[in-house]
């Protein structure tokens, strides 16, 4: 979930480690204690790179939430076709819910108690990632691949059918062949399923 330069780095392991025991006990439940033991730093030393528990929970998401959509923009402008584009977003928003299923179960079922900041957060990642989509979207309808629409519903369409399975991946413990599903996930949004 997270990259960092230099493995020393006390700020990236604090959010590391955020990571770990927020995803074990929950963003209520988690202590301070808890992470700064898990970084094998001082509670002290988490007080000085973070205020408070909640700034520490935002600003991990917004690291890895940076470094999820970098990765998407590139490998999905190295992809051929938009068929093959629109795969790689499913798969790669899919494979980011199967492996960081913990973390993705705190963000689902207790951002909203987390307050606006956080609320803010979450629609600016959603709101990236409709960009994307809606992008190549736009590029299908502009190349004749796609009948003229409303690329942004679209978009949304395409995005809530990823969100609604890697739900289910979530908190039913599913670990499906992403390769495959993606297929079918774009299969039916492209062919609908009229006979």
């Amino acid at each position: 979930m997270f990259i960092s330069v230099d493995e020393n780095d006390k700020r990236y392991r604090i959010m590391k480690a955020a990571a770990k025991v927020f995803a074990r006990k929950g963003f209520h439940r988690a202590k301070m204690e808890e992470i700064a033991q898990e970084a094998e730093v001082g509670k002290g030393t988490v007080y000085e790179y973070f205020s408070s528990k909640q700034q520490l929970f935002i600003e991990m998401f917004q690291v890895g939430r940076d470094y999820y959509l970098d990765t998407l923009v590139k490998k999905v402008a190295g992809e051929d076709g938009l068929k093959n584009k629109l795969k790689k977003v499913a798969y790669l928003h899919l494979k980011f819910f199967s492996e960081h299923t913990d973390v993705a179960r705190v963000m689902m079922q207790e951002f909203l108690q987390l307050g606006a900041e956080m609320y803010g957060e979450v629609l600016q990642t959603q709101k990236r990632e409709i960009e994307v989509l809606q992008g190549l979207i736009e590029e299908g309808v502009r190349s004749g691949y796609f009948r003229v629409l409303d690329a942004k519903i679209a978009a949304y369409a395409f995005y809530g059918s990823i969100h609604a399975i890697g739900s289910l991946m979530i908190f039913r413990g599913e670990k499906p062949d992403l390769e495959k599903l993606s297929g079918e996930i774009v299969d039916v949004f492209l062919q609908g399923i009229k006979k």
